[in-house]
């Protein structure tokens, strides 16, 4: 089973993980990415994650886990490898949670 991973900070996770079922609000990011939801199937473990995902490094401090259902939209370009969005809202029923907590 392919998983999907969401870094955030502590206030972000607490927020998200509070609820039976995960909300992960879309929001307009930097750039000139397409406002959303974003995720990545890229696990703690990979190098230089902060950088390869573009995110500073305090989101790296919790993460989500759940199956993936291949219903997420990859960014463009080569970075669509590994990230991944949703242009609303993302909801994750708890029968798709795999874990969460400190990375």
């Amino acid at each position: 089973m392919a998983q999907i991973y969401h870094y955030t900070n502590r206030s972000s996770f607490n927020v998200i993980h509070s609820q039976q079922t995960w909300t992960f609000l879309a929001s307009r990011p930097p750039g000139e990415h397409p406002m959303g939801a974003y995720f990545t199937n890229l696990d703690q473990d990979t190098p230089r994650l902060a950088r390869k995902l573009g995110i500073p490094g305090e989101k790296l401090e919790f993460v989500l886990c759940f199956a993936d259902v291949h219903d997420l939209r990859p960014l463009r370009g080569d970075r669509g490898r590994f990230i991944f969005y949703s242009p609303v809202d993302y909801g994750v029923e708890p029968a798709r949670q795999i874990g969460a907590g400190p990375t």
